[in-house]
């Protein structure tokens, strides 16, 4: 299976054909290549609050607001497990996807689902990692996705209901 069942999004094995096809198909070496990872913040709160039940049908929701971002056939955006997602886009740079960061995030708190026991607001809200890097090799998206999964754990220490851009140390 290609999907994802509950959120109806591409899964992390359609992700990964995705990305395969881009290598394949498309002169893709020496373009950008940007990473979104988005976690929806305090869900597991959520679901003791308000059951499973009512979780998935959040959770099915912000897919929706994620997968309406989606611009271009070089975009994907994929539900990575649990409650985080993952947005790729090939030949958008930093200025680019952190607009659809900031797309994504606007729809996720236009959904104005309620959250009482969420500390970022009374809603449900998203964290997010960016990372942007320029392609040499398969190699370099697994970094890309590491590197965003980095900046997402840095927003959600920072307090949530952000968006982080993975700046590497020196």
């Amino acid at each position: 299976s290609l999907l994802d069942e509950l959120t109806g999004l591409p899964n992390r094995r359609s992700f990964r054909y995705f990305i395969d096809r881009m290598f394949e198909g498309a002169a893709v070496q020496g373009t950008s290549f940007s990473v979104l990872m988005i976690d929806l913040d305090f869900f597991k709160e959520y679901n003791d609050t308000y059951g499973h039940g009512i979780g998935d049908e959040a959770l099915a929701a912000v897919a929706r607001g994620i997968e309406s971002a989606v611009e271009h056939t070089a975009d994907i955006a994929a539900r990575w497990g649990g409650e985080e997602f993952i947005y790729a886009a090939f030949g958008k740079g930093i200025p680019e996807i952190r607009a659809v960061a900031e797309t994504i995030q606007s729809r996720v708190t236009g959904l104005a689902i309620p959250h009482d026991r969420g500390t970022a607001a009374k809603i449900v809200t998203v964290s997010i990692g960016s990372s942007t890097v320029t392609l040499r090799d398969r190699g370099d998206v697994s970094r890309c996705i590491d590197q965003a999964d980095k900046a997402m754990y840095q927003a959600k220490a920072g307090g949530r209901s952000q968006i982080v851009l993975f700046v590497e140390q020196v």
